[in-house]
């Protein structure tokens, strides 16, 4: 998983991509295999029956078949697809995350950023049948009232590289980093 950074005149622009993560694509695939058969076995049973209650109950089916299999079809689509993109202009800093249907946007005035750094985030997560405590790289900063964080997953060494490609842009000021005292 590498950053993609794209240096403009006025403007600095990440792509950072998902982690993928082969034991729930793996699942989710066979289950979309299984998605397209019970599919059209709704859709041929809906239109097989006479009787108007029972037309009903398997176009229930149909439409709850429908509903599932689209979510899990964007699930599946942003696990393989999907990134997260941040803008970064002299006035604004945007973070976009573009899933199939839907990109939110969330737009930050560059001077009110602050403590901008690379961390770490506690996650839980199922190690053979327990949750087990671990840690992930975010790269995160403050804004007033907030903190905000992207980039979850990502690696130390891409981490770096974004925080030093944004010291170097000239968008971001020294104080706008956070600093580390070392006695």
């Amino acid at each position: 998983m590498a950053a993609k950074i794209q240096k403009g005149a006025n403007s600095l622009r990440i792509r950072i991509p998902v982690k993928k993560n082969p034991y729930v694509i793996i699942p989710m695939i066979l289950l979309c295999l299984f998605w397209v058969p019970s599919l059209a076995f709704f859709v041929s049973k809906s239109l097989l029956m006479n009787d108007f209650l029972i037309r009903i109950f398997w176009l229930s089916l149909l439409v709850i078949t429908i509903a599932s299999g689209t979510a899990l079809l964007t699930i599946l689509f942003w696990m393989l697809f999907g990134h997260e993109e941040i803008y970064i202009t002299e006035q604004d800093f945007i973070t976009m995350k573009p899933l199939v249907f839907y990109v939110r946007n969330n737009r930050y005035h560059t001077k009110e950023i602050k403590d901008f750094r690379v961390d770490k985030e506690s996650y839980k997560k199922m190690v053979n049948g327990e949750w087990k405590e671990d840690f992930r790289t975010i790269i995160s900063f403050s804004v007033p009232e907030k903190q905000v964080i992207f980039g979850r997953g990502i690696d130390m060494h891409d981490a770096e590289l974004i925080l030093i490609n944004l010291a170097s842009s000239g968008f971001l000021t020294d104080q706008q980093f956070y600093t580390v005292h070392k006695s």
